[in-house]
């Protein structure tokens, strides 16, 4: 991880262990929010669904942060939310239901700021050739590829996300690593056939 990252992370914990919440999440939204709505769109490819479940994701985050216990870096816990919430709703849209932001104003003005923000690479990132072969790979495949090459993430990161509850993280250190193992192989096996359909497509030579 970057320095200017690891001193980040150092001024959130510094504000967590004083008590001060809501200014962690402020400034954890404020930070990462960009890249988590991005990862996202990458997964829904849906603008508009992509920030419903942005919001719900910094809903989550604000109302769920006295609970981070610090196992792991704040924006790994934060695209595990983002990641399970995703799953969530693609498993079930119909009945998937959406917290109300609205009844807090400190998210829905963060939320908004972000959505601005993000927007023109919202769509710069949906005319990608490649991010349409994507498409057609499962969920876990996509959401492989866009944690570890999109957001550049390390394999402990990505099992980390892989293994967290929707707002609880990973406590047992060798199920982390098997899972980081293994998601070194669905990655080599996702990256194969990848390349597969992009042959199929004529985008390689």
């Amino acid at each position: 991880m970057a320095e200017k990252t690891i001193d980040f992370e150092t001024e959130l914990r510094t504000f967590f262990e004083n008590g001060e919440f809501a200014q962690v999440a402020t400034l954890a939204i404020e930070r990462y929010g960009q890249e988590l709505l991005r990862y996202l769109m990458g997964m829904l490819r849906d603008e508009q669904e992509a920030e419903e479940i942005f919001a719900q994701t910094c809903l989550l985050i604000w109302n769920g942060i006295e609970k981070f216990q610090w196992r792991s870096e704040f924006r790994t816990w934060a695209f595990a939310i983002a990641h399970h919430t995703c799953a969530r709703y693609l498993r079930k849209k119909d009945k998937f239901r959406l917290l109300r932001i609205e009844d807090v104003p400190n998210v829905s003005a963060l939320v908004a700021r972000v959505r601005t923000q993000t927007r023109p690479y919202l769509r710069s990132d949906m005319k990608s050739q490649i991010s349409k072969l994507r498409e057609q790979l499962t969920f876990e495949e996509q959401s492989l590829l866009c944690l570890r090459i999109d957001r550049k993430m390390s394999w402990q990161e990505v099992a980390e996300v892989s293994l967290a509850g929707e707002d609880t993280e990973c406590q047992d250190e060798q199920a982390l690593k098997r899972e980081a193992r293994s998601c070194r192989k669905r990655f080599e096996r996702t990256k194969t056939k990848l390349k597969h359909l992009a042959e199929e497509a004529g985008l390689l030579d």
